[in-house]
């Protein structure tokens, strides 16, 4: 996981190439569940273009907030600002190193002189000290390499999953922690679940009306991606997922036990991702992968796919 100044926002242009044929491995006749595959069409990228630096910056200093860089940030729409959630800070004070941290910009608003980069307003400790709030969760480790991956609203409660029990024998997270709070309430965080896992260690969540679909990596960098869904008002409680087996004639399968999920996307490569719905598209999926390496990009018309070739 890299540490540091955030360096730059980038925006891939993308178009749909020729189409790659009809979806394949729904398994009519047969009586194991397979998940569906052949999506298309590709995306083909047209243009990368740097946006700018967002942190450290005349725009976004950080050392009135009390550290000189952070780690990588996961965003999600909340009350419609823009809320990101930082890992690990380099922090000036020792005492709050590699502490997580959380600030929100409003996503309509691009200040004049620097080209499309927000301004992030901080969440700050209170104690008018103007030092950054330190994203903590109830009897949960997120000191190094332990950081929040994800955030979701659902009503007016907000959800936020993290990565934690990292070993540095393994290079391994053990858990997932999700915790929730009222509002952007983030200073008063209260612990839902620590569950061990092998497949939804970073997660990526969509809310649709009847279902929170979970998308989720297991061994950093060295995972495919996996699927869950559970009710919106039972996300808390982890017995109450359902994990995505595959297609049975035409029909969805889950199963309530992790060990059966079977990857929708298979290449074992996936550490953080971020899946969001588009009007057009449906479902985009972006991951960070070594073969080729690069950001993947891929889109599908539901959560359970099929997902678009390379």
């Amino acid at each position: 996981m890299s540490k540091g100044t955030i360096w730059g926002l980038f925006l891939l242009l993308l178009a749909a190439g020729d189409c790659g044929g009809p979806p394949t491995g729904n398994n009519p006749g047969g009586d194991t569940p397979v998940v569906p595959t052949g999506g298309g069409p590709a995306l083909v990228k047209i243009e990368t273009r740097h946006l700018g630096q967002l942190t450290n910056t005349a725009l976004n200093p950080l050392q009135p907030l009390g550290m000189t860089g952070t780690d990588l940030g996961s965003s999600f729409d909340l009350d419609n600002r823009l809320i990101f959630l930082f890992g690990d800070s380099r922090s000036i004070a020792p005492a709050f190193f590699n502490d997580d941290s959380v600030a929100w910009a409003d996503p309509t608003v691009v200040p004049s002189g620097y080209a499309s980069v927000p301004k992030l307003n901080w969440f700050l400790d209170g104690t008018g000290s103007g030092r950054f709030l330190s994203l903590l969760m109830p009897s949960v480790d997120l000191k190094g390499m332990n950081v929040p991956v994800e955030g979701l609203a659902i009503g007016t409660t907000t959800y936020v999953f993290a990565s934690t029990g990292w070993s540095s024998d393994n290079h391994r997270h053990c858990c997932s922690a999700l915790t929730h709070t009222e509002g952007s309430a983030f200073g008063s965080l209260v612990l839902d679940h620590v569950a061990e896992s092998s497949k939804f260690i970073n997660v990526s969540a969509i809310v649709d009306t009847d279902a929170v679909w979970i998308f989720g990596s297991g061994a950093y960098r060295q995972s495919p991606v996996y699927l869950a869904k559970v009710d919106p008002q039972r996300i808390g409680d982890r017995s109450a997922w359902q994990y995505y087996r595959g297609d049975l004639k035409g029909a969805h399968v889950f199963s309530s036990e992790e060990a059966d999920a079977a990857p929708v996307v298979a290449e074992n490569c996936v550490g953080e991702l971020s899946v969001r719905r588009h009007s057009e598209l449906g479902y985009l999926m972006a991951y960070n992968c070594s073969t080729p390496r690069g950001i993947h990009l891929r889109f599908a018309p539901k959560p359970t796919g099929p997902w678009s070739p390379l």
